[in-house]
């Protein structure tokens, strides 16, 4: 089951929104058999154990000044010591507020900038009609779960090898209406060519796992996957919208209306 749909959308609460949203996309993970969510120190880590920091990593931290090298060394050594690469996101609460430097000290082989945004739902314009030939169907069957995940593993350029390790740990987590998370597939005259992924948490609408093949950008469908779990989402009373934009996808996510709100990092280590 899902939270309540926020009702307080001045610019702190959506701020709050969107990091708890990303909270929960990250305990997410840790719904899965085999899989964990940790705490200790100050801080909230999700292991999955599938070999790619995308699944396992540091959602939450607030640490203290006077210890926080010894921390982050605690979540190095817990991750080393299981042979896992892992991530690690920062945003406007996390703690110190020089978090990003103590991390970049540590040689990240991946560290860039997601812009959080948010969107009132209500100021969403209409649909439209879809690209030609496209047709965008919600993810309920194994057949489709295994296209989502092996197109956005390879739009997101993640080794070949982890991908039936993500086809089983998504299959695990389970589809259906009970669940606060809907995956979406966009087929281009039948070919798998976008994903998307909506998860209901904070009280907002996160979208997630945007993805489409680089032969059919341009053609609006990279707009359309975005949209679709938007309309579904207000249908079903939220107000608000947030996401973590890459560069690739910062103006299709300005076109759909949705506003910077604040800076967040993303880092990685093998």
């Amino acid at each position: 089951m899902h939270d309540e749909p926020a009702t307080d959308l001045s610019p702190p609460a959506r701020i709050r929104a969107l990091e708890a949203n990303v909270s929960a996309f990250g305990r997410r993970y840790g719904r899965a058999p085999n899989a964990e969510v940790s705490h200790f120190g100050g801080m909230t880590l999700f292991i999955t154990r599938v070999a790619d920091p995308f699944f396992n990593g540091v959602i939450e931290a607030a640490l203290d000044e006077r210890n926080a090298d010894a921390r982050i060394e605690e979540v190095f050594t817990f991750f080393r010591n299981r042979r896992l690469p892992f991530m690690w996101g920062t945003g406007p609460s996390s703690r110190p507020a020089d978090l990003d430097a103590h991390l970049e000290q540590r040689n990240p082989f991946l560290s860039i900038k997601l812009p959080g945004m948010v969107l009132d739902l209500s100021a969403l314009a209409g649909g439209g009609p879809l690209p030609a030939g496209l047709r965008i169907e919600e993810v309920t069957t194994r057949r489709q779960l295994e296209q989502w995940v092996t197109l956005g593993c390879k739009v997101f350029e993640m080794p070949g090898a982890i991908v039936p390790a993500v086809i089983e740990l998504e299959d695990q987590l389970g589809m259906g209406d009970d669940k606060p998370w809907r995956r979406y597939l966009g087929l281009l005259n039948g070919e798998p060519v976008a994903t998307s992924m909506m998860m209901l948490g904070g009280g907002a609408a996160g979208v997630y796992w945007v993805a489409t093949q680089p032969h059919t950008r341009g053609l609006g469908i990279g707009r359309a996957i975005t949209a679709h779990p938007l309309f579904a989402a207000r249908a079903m009373g939220y107000r608000l919208s947030v996401l973590q934009s890459s560069a690739l996808g910062h103006s299709v996510y300005r076109k759909l209306g949705f506003e910077d709100c604040c800076g967040m990092r993303l880092h990685m280590w093998r």
